[in-house]
């Protein structure tokens, strides 16, 4: 807990960084020095230290990290182990064991493929507990602009552009929905 009694994942983004003794899918916590500089020089809004804006943003990075690097659900601090699901694009809820076995499959762990950073904005709905732990997340976001910027100057065609189009998008932003479940993910 910090000085103020609310737990450190909501006060720094990188807290859930310091479980030393989780178990972290490559052995160790992953380096996101390059991930938090690219996103402290893109970023278009700068929350108030303590507000409730920021307070959410720490406990869905730290989340991100977690759902994305430790191997068991037992070392996440960031959700409601009782209560928590995860949802993309309207898509049906899924529990953490589900993310932790499908997450293997397509994870990228470097952007050597891609050529560079990628960038994904959308929108993240987080229902919270008395201990500010995640108990549902619903994560929106245009996932044709994801393959866009992968793609870079590529055309999308054949079986991948099938794939490409079950993706869907946000529907908030106008861009259809899809029953996919996509992990989070951090290219560095």
């Amino acid at each position: 807990m910090g000085e103020d009694g609310l737990p450190d994942y909501v006060l720094d983004p990188n807290a859930v960084l310091n479980d030393k003794y989780a178990a972290w899918r490559y052995g160790a916590p992953s380096d996101y020095s390059k991930t938090r500089a690219f996103y402290e020089e893109t970023k278009q809004t700068t929350h108030q230290a303590g507000s409730l804006p920021s307070l959410v943003s720490n406990l869905v990075r730290n989340w991100e990290i977690e759902a994305s690097f430790k191997t068991s659900l037992d070392y996440w601090r960031t959700i409601d182990h009782s209560k928590y699901t995860f949802s993309l694009n309207g898509g049906s809820p899924q529990t953490g064991d589900h993310m932790l076995r499908s997450r293997g499959k397509g994870h990228c762990q470097s952007a050597w493929w891609i050529g560079g950073l990628i960038d994904i904005q959308g929108i993240v709905i987080a229902r919270v507990n008395d201990s500010l732990q995640l108990e549902n997340i619903d994560v929106w976001f245009d996932a044709m602009d994801m393959f866009r910027q992968i793609a870079r100057e590529e055309t999308i065609e054949g079986e991948t552009k099938g794939l490409v189009e079950a993706a869907g998008g946000c529907p908030v932003l106008g861009h259809g929905s899809a029953n996919i479940l996509l992990l989070p993910f951090s290219f560095e």
